[in-house]
């Protein structure tokens, strides 16, 4: 039989259980009064239940960048580096006794490709050595 009488809350009503754990983790009798839990009942339940306040929906999002309007450098790296193995790969399947220079030219423009890419990964986290720019929001989302 168990002697401690923490373990009777199940038959105490839950008016009192709240407020002897309020009582036992240091609390004063008036805070247990006037901190009672409220009646869950009355709130909603789920995700599914929960209705928003109406707000006026005045987002507009910015239109996008125009698809040619990126780095010329940048764009033609990713040709080289992505363009560079599919003409390989379309090459050995439809003419496999290409010249030996035309290969070893898709190969090089990879690399070169590539190296590019390599070479135009930021340095550093900081943007301190670029001007500011109003259409660049520091590699975070703009809210």
């Amino acid at each position: 039989m168990n002697d401690d009488p923490r373990h009777d809350d199940a038959v105490e009503p839950e008016d009192e259980a709240w407020r002897r754990m309020v009582i036992e983790l240091g609390g004063t009798e008036e805070q247990a009064r006037t901190s009672a839990p409220k009646d869950q009942h009355d709130q909603p339940v789920g995700p599914r239940d929960y209705t928003p306040a109406d707000e006026p929906d005045n987002f507009t999002p910015a239109d996008p960048p125009a698809l040619t309007s990126g780095n010329p450098r940048m764009v033609l790296t990713w040709v080289a580096a992505i363009g560079s193995p599919i003409g390989l790969v379309l090459l050995m399947l439809s003419a496999p006794q290409a010249p030996f220079w035309v290969r070893a030219g898709l190969v090089v423009t990879f690399l070169l490709g590539l190296a590019g890419l390599f070479f135009a990964v930021p340095t550093s986290r900081t943007r301190a050595e670029q001007p500011p720019d109003d259409s660049d929001y520091g590699g975070g989302a703009r809210i």
